[in-house]
């Protein structure tokens, strides 16, 4: 951990197959040194995945306390790398700029806190738009979980 204008910075390592990341969460000035992105700063084209069939009736169920909808997401991850760690045989894919379209958003939320596999450093919470669960399920394609099975 360390600290631009004495705010708090924390930087994240981890590894996904034979690839290494890290990230640094704090302050704008930190990440774009870093050559990450601050937080709300998805790319368009980055992909969202979220477990399970994302029917309108399970996404507002699954609606956090801070009205947002739990799901992967980073700049640069490709759709298998976002859905290890899913146990859902079927994702739904989309990407950030669908959301936005919308009128919701995509915003980064790490869990960088916990035994190692509640740890997500890909983690985001989905924003609604003004048609709610009901349009952002239209967003969402189907696919076979590639990791289900995979020992």
């Amino acid at each position: 951990m360390g600290g631009v204008d004495g705010q708090l910075v924390i930087a994240v390592s981890y590894a996904i197959g034979d690839a290494e990341f890290g990230e640094n969460f704090g302050t704008d000035a930190a990440q774009e040194s870093s050559g990450t992105f601050p937080s709300g700063s998805l790319s368009d084209d980055a992909f969202v995945v979220r477990g399970g069939l994302n029917q309108p009736e399970t996404l507002e169920a699954n609606l956090g306390t801070e009205g947002g909808i739990s799901a992967n997401s980073a700049n640069g991850i490709t759709i298998d790398g976002l859905a290890e760690g899913v146990k859902n045989l079927q994702i739904g894919v989309t990407t950030a700029g669908e959301v936005r379209a919308i009128g919701g958003d995509v915003i980064p939320t790490p869990i960088i806190d916990g035994t190692p596999d509640q740890v997500n450093p890909f983690h985001v919470s989905i924003t609604l738009g003004p048609g709610g669960t009901q349009q952002l399920s239209t967003l969402f394609t189907r696919t076979p979980n590639p990791w289900v099975g995979v020992p």
